[in-house]
C-alpha cells in the first residue's frame, strides 16, 4: 500500500475517533484533598496518550491523545487548575528534549520538556517503552502458524548466553534517570511521579494462542522482560528523588488474554477502541485513580509540592485491587471470539478497528524507523 494512501486511512481513523462518543466511564471517588490552583504536566508515550482511544484531542493529532488517558482523568478527579498533557504516542525519551517528528500525518509534536517551569507542580512520566522497544519486541513475537511450522521469537535475544533485551533495559535506565533529573531542573518545585507500564501479559506467563498468537516459550520471556522493564523504572525513580506509581498489580487479571470487557490491554479484537496491543478506556479508569491518589499523597506534605527531597516512595494500588485480581482470576482463556464478543456486528467492528489499528501501528513504526535512521541512533 503506497503511504500516502496508508496516512489519508489514519488520519480518517483518527478524525472519527476524534468525535465518537467516549467510552462509558466507572465512577471516580471524589478526591479528599482539592487541588484547586495545581498545575499538572504530564509527559509520556502512547501508553500515556492512549492512542484511538475516542476522544482523540489536542494537537498534533497524530500524537494521537485521548481525553480519557490516565493524566486526563486524574487531572478531573482532583479538580487540578491546569492540565498540561504533552505526551504523544511514539515517544522515547530523546523526544523530552528535542521535537518528536515528522509524526504518522506529518505533524511534530514539540520538546515535551517545553511544558515545564518553576509554576509546575506536579509531573507524572510515563516514558522507556518505546527506548526498550517492547511493544515491536511483543508484536514481533506474533506466530499466526503453530509449530513446527514456526519457530519462537525469543531464542535469538539470547544466543550466546547475552540477553538483548535485558541489556537495553540496563542501557535506557542511565538514560531515565538524566531525564528525571532535569524535569526537577526545569520544574524545581514540582513533585515528580514516574508511571510503570500496566499488566499488558498475562502475569502468571500462561500463554492463550491462538487468541493472542504468542507461542509458550516466548509468553514466559516476555512477561519476564516486561516485569524486568518496570522494577528498572522503579529503581530509576527512587536513585533520582521521584516516586514510583505501581499501575501494574491493581490491573493483574486483564491482560490481553482476557475477553473483551476483561481486557484492559488490547491485542487484536480492540474492544474498547485502542491501538494494538495498548491501553483501552478501562485501563486508564483503573489507572486513574492510582494516580490521582499518588499525586494526592505528595501534595499532602508540610508545605505542599516541595520538589525533589532526594528520598523516593512506591504507591501502592488500592486495597480493592486484590479483589479485581481474585474475580479475574478464574476467568477462561478464551480461544473462539467470535462466539463471545456479541455476534457478527460487533465481531465485525472490532476487526475493523484491528485494521485501523494495525495501518496506525504501521505507520507510527515506519516513520520512528525513519526518524531514527534520520538521526543515526540506533534503538
Amino acid at each position: 500500500m503506497r503511504r500516502s494512501h496508508l496516512l489519508l486511512l489514519v488520519a480518517a481513523a483518527l478524525v472519527g475517533l476524534a468525535t465518537a462518543p467516549a467510552a462509558a466511564q466507572l465512577p471516580l471517588p471524589p478526591p479528599e484533598r482539592p487541588a484547586e490552583g495545581i498545575t499538572y504536566v504530564a509527559l509520556g508515550d502512547s501508553f500515556t496518550s492512549g492512542p484511538l482511544v475516542p476522544n482523540q484531542v489536542g494537537t498534533p493529532i497524530d500524537c494521537a491523545r485521548s481525553d480519557q488517558n490516565y493524566a486526563q482523568l486524574a487531572a478531573a478527579e482532583l479538580g487540578v487548575a491546569e492540565l498540561r498533557d504533552v505526551s504523544c504516542s511514539g515517544a522515547t525519551i530523546d523526544d523530552f528534549a528535542a521535537p518528536q517528528g515528522p509524526l504518522p500525518l506529518g505533524g511534530v509534536n514539540p520538546p515535551q520538556f517545553d511544558a515545564l517551569d518553576e509554576d509546575v507542580d506536579v509531573v507524572t512520566v510515563g516514558i522507556g517503552g518505546n527506548d526498550v522497544g517492547f511493544v515491536s519486541l511483543a508484536t514481533g513475537c506474533l506466530r499466526f502458524v503453530p509449530p513446527p511450522l514456526s519457530a519462537p521469537c525469543s531464542p535469538p535475544y539470547t544466543a550466546g548466553g547475552v540477553d538483548q533485551i535485558s541489556e537495553r533495559i540496563a542501557a535506557v535506565g542511565p538514560e531515565l534517570g538524566a531525564a528525571l533529573r532535569e524535569v526537577q531542573l526545569r520544574a524545581p518545585n514540582a513533585e515528580v511521579l514516574v508511571v510503570g507500564y500496566p499488566t499488558s501479559l498475562p502475569d502468571d506467563a500462561v500463554a492463550c494462542y491462538p487468541y493472542v498468537p504468542i507461542l509458550a516459550e516466548d509468553m514466559g520471556y516476555l512477561v519476564a522482560k516486561f516485569k524486568e522493564m518496570n522494577a528498572m523504572l522503579a529503581e530509576q525513580a527512587a536513585t533520582n528523588g521521584a516516586t514510583y506509581v505501581d499501575i501494574y498489580t491493581s490491573s493483574i487479571g486483564h491482560d490481553v488474554c482476557q475477553l473483551p470487557g476483561e481486557a484492559w490491554v488490547n491485542a487484536i479484537v480492540l474492544v474498547p477502541p485502542s491501538l494494538i496491543a495498548h491501553p483501552n478506556a478501562l485501563s486508564f479508569q483503573n489507572s486513574a485513580p492510582v494516580v490521582a491518589a499518588a499525586i494526592r499523597e505528595q501534595l499532602a506534605g508540610p508545605s505542599g509540592p516541595s520538589g525533589p527531597s532526594g528520598a523516593a516512595s512506591v504507591v501502592e494500588p488500592p486495597a480493592e485491587s486484590a479483589t479485581v485480581r481474585s474475580a479475574s482470576a478464574g476467568a477462561a482463556r478464551p480461544t473462539d471470539v467470535l462466539a463471545r464478543t456479541g455476534g457478527g456486528a460487533a465481531t465485525a467492528a472490532a476487526a475493523g478497528l484491528a485494521l485501523l489499528s494495525l495501518l496506525f501501528f504501521v505507520a507510527s513504526t515506519t516513520v520512528r524507523g525513519v526518524r531514527t535512521t534520520k538521526n543515526g541512533q540506533g534503538r
